[in-house]
């Protein structure tokens, strides 16, 4: 494939009064989740490597389940990915879409990501070795603060 032809790809979520359209979750996004948002991510970590002999494959296992639950867990950190891997929306709006939005929403940029990742089992391995690697080895880091709201 031609890089001048390349396009980033996109899911369209539709919902009753719109849509957004989403990317996959690129490593700049995981870098400020994780400086913005360690404690949530080491509490979605630690409850799901206390609830699962495998974490990483129940988590592979079951997207919409582990998407819901995101949303549900840490609200803030959900907008910040919406707001990212979305377009035109600011982070308040992201903060205030209807919770079956952001799950559909969280939901379409985890299978987008899985996809272009080579599965879902694969990038969780990655993102929970990188989020365990920074918790043995960083304190919690400064946020930054967020120019584009």
């Amino acid at each position: 494939m031609e890089t001048s032809t390349f396009e980033i790809p996109t899911r369209k979520v539709a919902f009753t009064r719109g849509a957004l359209f989403v990317r996959g979750i690129a490593a700049e996004d995981v870098t400020d989740l994780v400086r913005n948002h360690l404690a949530e991510m080491n509490a979605l970590f630690d409850r799901y490597q206390g609830q699962h002999e495998n974490p990483e494959s129940a988590l592979a296992g079951d997207v919409i389940s582990f998407a819901i639950n995101v949303v549900k867990e840490t609200p803030e950190m959900v907008a910040k990915l919406i707001f990212r891997c979305t377009e035109g929306l600011t982070i308040d709006k992201c903060r205030k879409l209807p919770l079956p939005v952001q799950v559909d929403t969280v939901r379409a940029i985890f299978e987008l990501t899985f996809e272009e990742s080579g599965g879902a089992k694969k990038f969780v391995d990655s993102v929970m070795g990188l989020v365990g690697s920074f918790r043995k080895t960083t304190p919690e880091l400064p946020a930054e603060p967020d120019s584009n709201t």
